[in-house]
């Protein structure tokens, strides 16, 4: 995950040495070194790492400083433990992080869940059209569709990044979640700030018990007595006025922001795959309508900018909806020039399941599906329940007792998307 290549001043030989490294392998390398020269200080002539720009971090490391090399092994080790998305991720918070010593490093790499990646999204002109998108979505005044042909891309993009910061990278746009908000600064009632021995976030109200462990979990807590808030901010300006501030728990504030919005428990009832058959018509029309002009050849692919073996072989990917064994299914319809390798199917089931869960499909459920009694709200993706696989893996006769090559999933316990792949113990994990 990580190789240092080094030599002692006055000779010439050059010691690699690959971290993660056991005991027995740093001891041989720095043997080597004592054999080619003893007096010499230790040099660092070259780092490498599967993390492009990490080399670039490491530039102040003391190859003779036992700590720095036990934080280096322990580096190699949470890098080892990403999957491909995870060190994207990693690649661009380095990029958009105060970074001082290897200890920030570290800091960083243990912390990528916090971290979240909008695919493709690689300059201001990307930013800008993704930012118009999910506006013009929710209706955002600013970003009408008859304005699209004069509207300033870069000029709209540059103006996100400048306020909510983040990096771009070769995969996309990396930026911490808690400033990912395009959706939600129209509904916020009271913003929380809150700090804990491990890490500070803020959360906005009101909120569901999903969103509400997320918090606690990237606080490392396990109640929010544990934590402490350190400012609190009203939608409604001079509403601190009547409102004390002081002494305010987050379980109150969330009901108070609850009253002023409505209940959840009013908010509707909440439908499975069998309720919603008879919406199916409904639904699809909603997903027809929510399409943009431009998605009209590609569908999402018109989004994915990687010139890779997706991009030439999967011609295009459009949301639709199958009633299929008693139950609604949400399907990503795709058309396929080419057979795709074991890793251009994960790529690509990577990608779908970020459009359903972040990109397209956190625009569609914002968007109402008028019925004759009330409006319906679809997800695309859920914190329960969830999983991609092809057709053939989910309704072939041996379904049930056979694995697929690749499954997304959630874990149970907090929601966390997840990659399972046959053959494999354990799951990578889905920022």
């Amino acid at each position: 995950m990580i190789q240092l290549f080094m030599k002692r001043s006055g000779s010439p030989v050059i010691i690699p040495l690959n971290f993660p490294a056991s005991h027995g392998a740093m001891t041989e390398a720095y043997s080597q070194l004592e054999q080619a020269n003893r007096t010499g200080k230790t040099e660092i002539v070259e780092i490498k790492s599967v993390i492009a720009n990490l080399p670039s971090y490491l530039g102040g490391l003391d190859p003779d400083s036992r700590t720095q090399l036990a934080q280096l092994n322990l580096l190699s080790s949470i890098i080892a433990k990403m999957d491909s998305r995870e060190r994207n991720i990693y690649a661009g918070a380095l990029d958009c992080s105060s970074i001082n010593d290897l200890n920030d490093v570290i800091r960083v790499a243990e912390q990528v869940s916090d971290y979240i990646l909008i695919p493709n999204v690689n300059s201001d002109v990307a930013l800008g059209r993704y930012v118009a998108v999910a506006g013009q979505i929710q209706g955002d005044p600013r970003f009408p569709e008859a304005a699209w042909p004069y509207l300033d891309f870069a000029k709209i993009g540059a103006e996100y990044y400048a306020e909510h910061g983040g990096a771009y990278t070769y995969a996309g746009y990396v930026l911490l979640k808690r400033d990912a908000e395009f959706v939600r600064e129209k509904t916020v009632k009271i913003r929380l700030d809150l700090s804990s021995s491990q890490a500070q976030a803020s959360v906005s109200l009101p909120a569901l018990k999903e969103e509400l462990e997320r918090v606690k979990k990237l606080l490392g807590i396990d109640c929010f007595a544990e934590a402490e808030i350190t400012k609190v901010s009203f939608a409604v300006p001079n509403l601190n006025e009547y409102i004390p501030t002081t002494g305010v728990c987050l379980e109150d504030a969330n009901e108070l922001a609850w009253a002023s919005w409505g209940d959840p428990s009013d908010q509707g009832e909440e439908l499975d795959g069998r309720d919603l058959r008879r919406y199916e018509s409904s639904i699809r029309g909603a997903l027809l309508e929510n399409q943009r002009p431009e998605e009209a050849d590609r569908g999402l692919m018109y989004w994915y900018n990687k010139q890779d073996g997706v991009e030439a072989k999967v011609q295009s990917v459009v949301f639709e909806v199958e009633d299929r064994d008693g139950q609604l299914w949400g399907v990503a319809e795709c058309k396929v020039i080419e057979e795709l390798l074991p890793e251009e199917k994960e790529t690509l089931a990577e990608y779908i399941s970020g459009q359903a869960a972040d990109g397209w499909g956190e625009g569609f459920e914002q968007c109402p599906i008028e019925l004759d009694k009330g409006e319906l709200y679809v997800s695309l993706w859920n914190v329960g329940d969830w999983s991609i696989q092809t057709e053939v893996e989910r309704f072939s006769p041996d379904a049930q007792t056979r694995l697929p090559d690749l499954c997304w999933s959630v874990l149970p316990s907090d929601g966390t998307l997840i990659c399972i792949k046959r053959g494999e113990s354990g799951y990578y994990p889905h920022p």
